[in-house]
């Protein structure tokens, strides 16, 4: 059971409940998922920011918690994990490495996978796959709440959702609580540094939002993601026809991954985009506009 609700294309974020600090909803939100699913404790991690978080989270507050990371196929994303390993090695934690066939899920079983799972973005089909035959319960990371009216469940990551209803997963830990929800909210450092950092790069942004609350991560290297790397793969090793180059010629992308991969899928699984409700903020956004 989830605190918000999804009804009729629309996700309802509005609570009640009182907002915390990020460190306080942390606790919270640990505590919550092990009263509420089965142990082992799967946090699947890569060693981002987010990941960083989970990881210190759950080794302040949890139990019965095995910290997992996959690894694809042609070294596709060893260099996603050195500031994962780096991490571990600091707060000595062990992290489960496990290999995973990427390129061969995508050319030999991800058409039927991504119809039956309802998957429109490939980057998300395989967090499922990836971890089919895992044991206990899956945690991923998500993303929280933040001052505009878009919301961190989307299109491209519902499937995770979809998923949680049918086996032991928290699809979304950043969300999984409103108070770590809206914990984004309670800080005014956060919500000086918000209104100051506005043109700062997002990633360098959620850097400084985790450092400012007190979360001891390390600055990953760079973006260039695992994800990258396959879609290089795709330019490289793939041809796409004219035919759907130019039945694609108005989405955003023109790379072969997502001509081949995303935006066929995206037509199967037919689903409009979502709407958002979450808390007024417009009267503490004012104050803090006369604040600085």
């Amino acid at each position: 059971m989830t605190w918000y609700t999804i009804k009729d294309g629309c996700i309802d974020f509005r609570t009640n409940r009182p907002y915390v600090s990020l460190l306080e909803s942390l606790e919270i939100t640990v505590k919550d998922i092990m009263k509420n699913y089965v142990p082992p404790y799967r946090i699947m991690v890569s060693g981002g920011l987010d990941s960083q978080t989970m990881l210190y989270a759950w080794k302040m507050y949890g139990r019965d918690f095995i910290p997992t990371s996959i690894i694809y196929n042609n070294n596709m994303n060893t260099h996603d994990l050195v500031c994962l390993k780096e991490f571990a090695l600091i707060n000595s934690l062990d992290i489960e490495y496990r290999n995973f066939d990427v390129l061969g899920f995508y050319t030999n079983g991800y058409d039927a996978f991504a119809i039956e799972h309802q998957c429109v973005s490939p980057h998300f089909a395989v967090h499922i796959a990836m971890t089919k035959h895992l044991d206990g319960t899956i945690i991923f990371g998500g993303d929280r709440l933040s001052f505009s009216h878009t919301g961190p469940i989307t299109l491209n990551n519902f499937c995770l959702y979809i998923q949680s209803k049918k086996r032991s997963m928290v699809p979304y830990f950043l969300l999984h609580t409103p108070e770590i929800a809206y914990s984004l909210f309670q800080d005014l450092k956060i919500k000086q540094l918000l209104k100051s950092q506005i043109s700062t790069d997002q990633n360098e942004l959620k850097f400084l939002i985790y450092q400012n609350s007190g979360i001891p991560i390390l600055k990953p290297m760079s973006k260039y993601t695992g994800f990258e790397k396959i879609k290089e793969y795709y330019d490289i090793n793939f041809d796409v026809s004219a035919v759907i180059k130019l039945k694609y010629a108005n989405n955003p992308s023109r790379r072969n991954f997502d001509l081949l991969l995303r935006y066929p899928y995206e037509e199967k699984v037919k689903m409009q985009p979502f709407k958002y409700l979450i808390n007024d903020f417009s009267s503490d956004l004012q104050s803090l506009a006369l604040i600085l």
